[in-house]
C-alpha cells in the first residue's frame, strides 16, 4: 500500500462519566500507517478546553490513547472532558483603630446563586481564625481565610458579609483587579487563576 494513500479517523468529544457529546464528531484524515495521538490532537488545535452553556469543559482523557490509520477502515479515538474547577479564597483584614481583636465576621456564600453543598471542600488558613457553618455560612477573623475547593471555572460567586456594625466601613479586593466598597462582592466567573477576594474593615477611631 502506497503510503501517500490517505485514511481517516474520527474523534468524537464526550463530558467525562456520560455519554453526552461535547460537540459534534470530526473527521480527520492522514496517510496510511501514520499514529494518531489523541492528547497531540487534542494539544495542538488546541482542543484543551471547550465552552458549552456557560461552563468550561477541560481534557481527561482519552480511550484509545493513539490510533494508527489503517486502509479500508475508520479509527476512532473518544476524547474526554469535565468542567474546569479552580478554588476561591475569602480574606478578612481589619485595620484602624483598635483593630478586629478576636471578632468573628461573619459570611454567606452562593455559587450560582445557590447555597453551596454541605460537602463542598474548604480549608483554612488557620483554625482559629476561620470556620465554615455548613449551608454557605462561614466565620472569619482578622487575617483568616477561607478557601472554597473546585468550584467551576465560569460559575458566578456572590460573598455577602453581615453588617459588622457603625464602628467599621467595609471595602472589598477580588485578585489585584476589582475593587468596591460595601458588604457584597461578585465574583462574576470563577476564572483559571486567581479567585481571590479581600474584605477589609477599617474600624473607625471613637
Amino acid at each position: 500500500i502506497d503510503g501517500s494513500e490517505l485514511g481517516e479517523v474520527t474523534v468524537n468529544y464526550y463530558i467525562e462519566g456520560t455519554t453526552t457529546k461535547l460537540k459534534d464528531s470530526e473527521n480527520i484524515k492522514g496517510s496510511i500507517g501514520q499514529l494518531v495521538e489523541a492528547k497531540t490532537y487534542a494539544e495542538l488545535y488546541p482542543k484543551l478546553t471547550y465552552n458549552r452553556d456557560g461552563r468550561t469543559y477541560s481534557y481527561v482523557s482519552a480511550n484509545p490513547e493513539s490510533c494508527t490509520i489503517v486502509h479500508g477502515k475508520r479509527g476512532e479515538i473518544n476524547l474526554y472532558y469535565s468542567i474546569a474547577s479552580n478554588d476561591v479564597t475569602v480574606a478578612k483584614i481589619v485595620t484602624g483603630g483598635l483593630g478586629g481583636g478576636n471578632t468573628d465576621f461573619h459570611f454567606t456564600i452562593t455559587v450560582n446563586d445557590a447555597a453551596p453543598a454541605d460537602t463542598i471542600a474548604t480549608t483554612v488558613s488557620d483554625s482559629s481564625k476561620a470556620a465554615y457553618l455548613g449551608s454557605g455560612k462561614f466565620t472569619l477573623k482578622d487575617g483568616g481565610s477561607i478557601t472554597f475547593k473546585n468550584l467551576p471555572v465560569g460559575a458566578k460567586v456572590e460573598v455577602t458579609e453581615q453588617a459588622p456594625g457603625s464602628s467599621y466601613k467595609t471595602t472589598w479586593t477580588l485578585d489585584a483587579d476589582e475593587e468596591g466598597e460595601g458588604l457584597f462582592a461578585v465574583i462574576a466567573s470563577v476564572a483559571n487563576t486567581g479567585n481571590r477576594l479581600t474584605f477589609t474593615n477599617y474600624r473607625k477611631f471613637t
